[in-house]
């Protein structure tokens, strides 16, 4: 059984007309680092949205954020399972740190 946030998340992504397909991956870690996040902020799952890498409870709003600025880069990520994500706690609460991925390097991306 799915994480309430995740069934959440499909669910608010195809209110919005993507369609989501569900692959489980016995080499996630591996099939993160192999499309370039970076191994040490791999999150708890991996998506590709219009080109982009998402990796990790990463909130909405920083994904459409992504998608309008489209900055020249891999992907973002948000380490781990922070127990402030969505998905993870009822509401979010304090900061969470997102990290941009991609040829240049690594970056923090939003920090909200």
């Amino acid at each position: 059984m799915e994480p309430r946030g995740r069934l959440n998340e499909i669910c608010q992504i195809r209110a919005s007309g993507g369609g989501v397909t569900r692959v489980d991956d016995r080499d996630f870690d591996k099939r993160s680092v192999e499309v370039g996040v970076p191994a040490q902020g791999i999150g708890c799952h991996l998506a590709e949205i219009d080109g982009y890498y998402v990796s990790g409870l990463v909130p909405v709003d920083i994904i459409e954020r992504l998608l309008e600025t489209r900055p020249a880069i891999t992907g973002i990520t948000l380490p781990g399972m922070p127990a402030n994500a969505p998905g993870m706690a009822a509401v979010k609460s304090g900061t969470l740190r997102t990290y941009a991925f991609g040829p240049e390097g690594i970056s923090i991306y939003a920090d909200e």
